[in-house]
């Protein structure tokens, strides 16, 4: 796919047809495919998503994307580098959209070491945006690394904003496809469809006739349903069927 030019102002435009390409993508390894054919479109490589839930705050390896190198990816989680990453300190302690370059220098050496050597995997400049709402998240970038400083400072000045939202709009879709691959493998296809009619608003009588099957057998696909989700209520099982995308057909 040709790359936008950075001073195009289709680019400043990009996200507006972005939105449906990326919100519609219907499964998490077509939204990673999704954010490879984006970043590259606006002159951007090498993207990464991370994604952790809250309140477990546990990290979502089905829903993570790294397309740094193997081998550095590898060395760079034997020698434990994350927690020391002086791009990953920022985006825990941010909640703003930053380019690497204005970090502060690192202050320690093994900070140091880290941004050493991946420069040496041409892993020089880039962008991080950190993503809340009930999770946290970040989605990094690196920059062309054959670019010159000031090209680089030019796609920087020209990608932010647009990288900025497209960022938001796949930390959405992948926590609406992680949230339903989850609750949708909890239930059986017929408890899904019991809550899915139940979220669209049907009584358990209206379901029965829906799907052919008694109200009593209604009953017990949707208390099945409400303990396996943790639900109290039907009330409560239509609200979490909605937050964790199984009122959506499928």
């Amino acid at each position: 796919m040709e790359s936008l030019d950075v001073g195009s102002p289709s680019l400043a435009a990009a996200p507006i047809r972005w939105a449906d390409r990326v919100l519609s993508a219907p499964d998490l390894p077509a939204l990673h495919g999704t954010l490879r054919e984006l970043t590259a479109e606006i002159g951007l490589r090498l993207p990464s998503y991370a994604l952790v839930m809250l309140p477990e705050r546990r990290l979502v390896e089905e829903a993570a994307l790294i397309t740094y190198p193997a081998e550095w990816s590898q060395h760079y989680l034997q020698q434990g580098y994350f927690l020391d990453d002086p791009t990953v300190v920022t985006g825990l302690r941010s909640c703003q959209s930053f380019a690497w370059r204005d970090i502060p220098p690192p202050g320690s050496p093994r900070a140091r070491r880290i941004m050493a050597e991946a420069a040496d995997w041409g892993i020089i400049d880039g962008l991080t945006v950190p993503l809340r709402g009930g999770s946290l998240a970040a989605l990094s970038v690196a920059l062309p690394d054959s670019a010159t400083p000031r090209g680089r400072a030019e796609i920087l000045r020209a990608a932010m904003a647009p990288f900025t939202i497209l960022s938001l709009l796949v930390h959405e879709r992948g926590r609406v496809l992680y949230r339903r691959d989850i609750g949708a493998g909890m239930l059986t296809p017929r408890e899904r469809e019991c809550v899915r009619w139940l979220a669209a608003g049907k009584t358990g009588i209206e379901i029965a006739g829906i799907l052919h099957i008694s109200d009593l057998t209604v009953t017990q696909h949707l208390k099945s349903a409400m303990r396996k989700l943790q639900c109290a209520t039907r009330a409560q099982l239509a609200v979490r069927a909605v937050a964790l995308g199984l009122a959506e057909p499928g």
